[in-house]
């Protein structure tokens, strides 16, 4: 990638980490301008950014750190021409050539990569990637050998997505449907923003709500739709989310209140095109597992737009969720501001009669 652009690599840290990181900065300097910007430099609310982390939630920090450093990046690369910007987190994996993919589709023209990440357990898969990547010799590993160990130390709440399984996430932004013993074909809502453009208007949640939709056009906006041409693994330890599952419905109406609740009409983007998570296996069983997960996924937008049709004048709580759906995507409340207005928010009337 750095024969094909230049690149500028940033890490925001604390300044103890500093010496962690001078061996990563020696390997990467002869391939990148690898910069380190610290929390105790940044300006915050009137102090730095170390400040507010030392009086933050832990539950909210994370989030809210992403936050104020992607907008300092974003603004220190909207001040150069022909620039782009790559969001990583810090537990990311890709699959060998997943970054050339990603430039290839900027210079035909995307404005902005989306992906959705295959999350896997840190207590399985840390020893076997480990092996693996020794194995390659510094190769790094293809699509469908990483999709191979993702399928054996898959993250709990990966199943906990699944059409058929035994358990359903309480929080579905996401649906996999099974391909026998070869992967997965994926519909989620929120894909991550791997690559915006910069220039647009600040965001207000987590990243994968809206930074996409505010960056580019739909049009402009290409989603990776199979791990054989790019992959990112995320890996979490299994407690992460463990209360998030439980024996659920997997109905179009549950789904269709999901989106209107939780999301903008524009998610439908990305809801609407099936991922391939492949170790192989035969393209009829693919296709009819993206034939089956597409009829459910229209099938929940005709609910979205029966539940629409009933809702009744003066449910105040039920119109603010119906003009963030219907609404521009600088008027979405993501769910984060949701809760952060929660108890003003004039409850739900129930239905006539």
């Amino acid at each position: 990638l750095a024969k094909e652009a230049g690149i500028t690599y940033w890490v925001y840290t604390d300044r103890v980490s500093e010496a962690q990181l001078a061996e990563a900065g020696k390997l990467l300097g002869g391939h990148v301008d690898f910069r380190l910007v610290f929390f105790e430099d940044l300006p915050y609310g009137g102090g730095r950014l170390s400040d507010a982390m030392d009086n933050s939630d832990p539950a909210v920090i994370k989030h809210n750190v992403q936050r104020v450093t992607a907008i300092h990046l974003m603004a220190e690369a909207a001040r150069h021409e022909d620039t782009a910007v790559l969001l990583l987190d810090s537990d990311f994996i890709f699959s060998n050539g997943s970054l050339m993919e990603v430039h290839r589709q900027r210079m035909a023209g995307a404005r902005s990569f989306a992906a959705m990440f295959m999350r896997l357990s840190q207590e399985g898969a840390a020893p076997e990637l480990d092996e693996a990547f020794k194995e390659a010799g510094g190769k790094g590993l293809d699509g469908p050998g990483l999709v191979r160990i993702g399928l054996s130390h898959a993250h709990p709440i990966t199943w906990g997505f699944s059409f058929d399984g035994d358990q359903f996430s309480a929080y579905p932004t996401q649906i996999n449907w099974a391909v026998k013993e070869s992967g997965f074909v994926a519909h989620c809502f929120f894909p991550h923003p791997l690559m915006v453009t910069p220039g647009g208007a600040p965001y207000f949640s987590t990243m994968d709500y809206e930074v996409l939709l505010r960056s580019a056009e739909d049009e402009a906006i290409h989603l990776a739709r199979s791990s054989d041409d790019f992959l990112v693994c995320k890996m979490t330890h299994d407690a992460y989310l463990e209360g998030e599952l439980r024996t659920g419905e997997r109905t179009v109406e549950r789904l269709a209140r999901f989106a209107i609740d939780n999301t903008n009409l524009r998610h439908r983007l990305f809801m609407a095109q099936p991922i391939r998570f492949s170790a192989g296996g035969a393209e009829e069983a693919w296709a009819e597992a993206e034939r089956q997960s597409t009829n459910f996924v229209e099938a929940v937008y005709k609910g979205v737009e029966l539940l629409l049709a009933s809702i009744t004048p003066g449910d105040a709580k039920s119109l603010v969720y119906v003009k963030s759906f219907l609404g521009p995507i600088e008027d979405y409340l993501s769910p984060q501001q949701h809760a952060r207005m929660k108890g003003w928010i004039p409850p739900s009337k129930p239905p006539p009669g």
